[in-house]
């Protein structure tokens, strides 16, 4: 992960929300993970009690969100 925006090799996040989740509620973070993976995309994830990041690749972001939506997941950029 680089700090520069610009990078060609920077990373972007997706957040899951501003809402929290259930601390008891499993599986959230593998339903974004899964498709990404199915989709070959590399991610870097770190998750809280509160929500979850899943970065990838900045020069692969249309094709995360295209992967995501496919999914079912709604991804507002």
């Amino acid at each position: 992960m680089r700090r520069d925006d610009g990078a060609e090799d920077g990373w972007v996040a997706l957040w899951n929300g501003d809402d929290a989740h259930d601390p008891e509620a499993t599986g959230m973070l593998s339903a974004i993970v899964a498709p990404l993976a199915a989709g070959a995309l590399p991610v870097w994830t770190a998750a809280s009690y509160d929500g979850d990041l899943v970065l990838v690749p900045a020069r692969r972001l249309e094709e995360a969100v295209t992967v995501l939506r496919g999914a079912g997941h709604q991804v507002t950029l």
